[in-house]
């Protein structure tokens, strides 16, 4: 059998997120053009719970065998279907946000007036890729720079940091690792390293030997 090497596996993107001033440009953006107001759902979903792109686009109003749901009763999402197989990308359960959950409350509203079962769609349809519109919202909202959908998680884990959240909390809403969290997105906190920062080092502080 041939030996077969694989490239080593990137490390964590650091500094990787969107600002919430950049956030508000693509939901305007979004809601300016007709045929790219499913990326606002994307955005707000992507922000607010953190969940990878690939299980977002596979949400659904009402409890499936082939994705995720919302239940806004419980206000609980289910980034996975019942009984699925374990994975390394964890999708753990996660408590929904208030403020998306009212703006959940309307979409399913009006898609359920329609018979639509996806919660991300164009016009009626399940959207299987974001790639090219996700791009048009970042350069109609005048983003420079290349980034995809997954920058979403990052922005929502740096928020968090940014926020100073319990970091087991937050790792579970997540679905992340503490330590991966801590070590990717830690630097973000406001106390970041604050107590061992002013730790006293054992030694002289006699001026004349320390500038000696």
């Amino acid at each position: 059998m041939p030996v077969v090497e694989l490239p080593p596996k990137p490390g964590q993107r650091e500094d990787y997120f969107l600002t919430r001033q950049q956030i508000v440009e693509r939901v305007r953006a979004a809601r300016r053009r007709p045929e790219l107001r499913h990326i606002v759902r994307m955005l707000l979903i992507g922000l607010y719970t953190g969940t990878r792109p690939g299980t977002i686009l596979k949400l659904k109003w009402q409890l499936s065998m082939d994705g995720g749901h919302f239940d806004l009763d419980a206000g609980i999402l289910h980034r996975k279907p019942p009984q699925s197989a374990e994975t390394n990308k964890r999708a753990p359960k996660c408590k929904i946000h208030r403020k998306l959950r009212v703006l959940l409350r309307l979409w399913k509203k009006a898609d359920r007036a329609k018979g639509i079962l996806h919660v991300i769609h164009y016009q009626g349809k399940p959207v299987k890729k974001l790639r090219r519109s996700w791009a048009t919202i970042a350069r109609t909202a005048g983003h420079e720079g290349k980034d995809g959908a997954h920058i979403l998680r990052h922005s929502c884990a740096t928020w968090m940091m940014q926020q100073d959240m319990p970091i087991f909390e937050a790792a579970g809403y997540l679905g992340m690792s503490p330590t991966t969290l801590e070590e990717v997105y830690g630097h973000h906190s406001p106390n970041f390293q604050d107590q061992v920062a002013g730790f006293r080092p054992a030694i002289s502080t006699n001026k004349k030997r320390a500038v000696g």
